[in-house]
């Protein structure tokens, strides 16, 4: 037991000694110096740990800062090219569903058109009508009190084309009465003709729009149109070649005797149609208008 006691002894001062040795190395107060020394020590080992805090936390928040920016410059991108990718997706969906219904319009009209049923065209597409329906549809716009031209589209009227112009007449509107082939080109005599018929029907202003497959038929619609001027000059007539390559009879059509062009004043209505601006400068320098 006295052993033991001894030994602990030794123990206990050795480890003074070691711990004293230790706040001697570190720069700490010895343990005699008076408490505010100590408490001066303990501060500014607490400023220095505080400020140490400090800058690893801010360290710390810029680094989740920029790890965050990151992350949502990432989903940002993400989100941008997901989008283009569902706004390319509608677009091509709606451009297919749009061939799909004019492609329908179209299968159905024709269907209409082999049960009897003819067409009107009113410069925005084609619209299957019965041939009452067109009838009631011009009754009501000479009714109106609005209208000063009526156009009245040839192969719709029919036989009944005379019957529809007189009634146009009564009630003091003028008739325009077209003919639209966006097909073909007819020959220079047929051309004629269909003219010639749409005089006798009692129509004030004959009109041609054609469409040409080559060169030469632009040229058929222009000599239709100088013999219609000079051998049957009892009626103004309105032709045109359409599209790019007959777009040339909407500038050069008064030369040959056509009494009326159509320009684009922004938006064009028929294929071919040339700017109003282009249109004028041409007329002008013609001496055509």
């Amino acid at each position: 037991m006295e052993f033991l006691s001894l030994l602990y002894t030794v123990l206990l001062v050795a480890i003074c000694l070691q711990q004293a040795l230790l706040l001697y190395r570190s720069g700490k107060p010895a343990p005699r110096q008076d408490d505010e020394a100590l408490k001066e020590w303990v501060r500014q080992q607490l400023d220095a740990q505080s400020k140490l805090f400090a800058q690893k936390q801010a360290e710390l928040a810029r680094q989740n800062y920029d790890a965050m920016r990151g992350i949502s410059e990432t989903l940002q991108t993400a989100v941008q090219g997901m989008s283009s990718t569902l706004n390319a997706g509608q677009a091509a969906q709606q451009q297919t569903m749009e061939q799909r219904l004019q492609g329908l319009e179209a299968s159905n009209a024709r269907k209409l058109e082999d049960k009897g049923f003819r067409y009107s065209y009113d410069m925005l597409g084609e619209a299957a009508l019965t041939a009452d329906q067109y009838a009631a549809f011009c009754a009501a716009v000479c009714a109106s009190g609005c209208a000063d031209l009526l156009d009245i589209e040839f192969f719709s009227a029919g036989e009944r084309l005379p019957q529809w112009i007189a009634a146009a007449h009564a009630a003091g509107v003028k008739v325009v009465c077209s003919s639209h082939d966006f097909q073909k080109t007819p020959p220079r005599a047929e051309l004629v003709e269909r003219m010639v018929r749409m005089q006798q029907a009692g129509a004030d202003l004959p009109k041609l729009a054609v469409m040409p497959t080559c060169r030469t038929d632009v040229l058929e619609l222009l000599a239709a149109t100088a013999e219609m001027a000079d051998h049957h000059p009892e009626t103004p007539v309105i032709t045109m070649s359409m599209g790019a390559l007959g777009a040339v009879s909407r500038l050069c059509g008064e030369a040959f005797g056509s009494a009326m062009t159509f320009a684009n004043p922004g938006t064009a209505s028929a294929p071919g149609q040339v700017p109003l601006d282009v249109v004028d400068a041409v007329l002008d320098s013609l001496r055509l208008s």
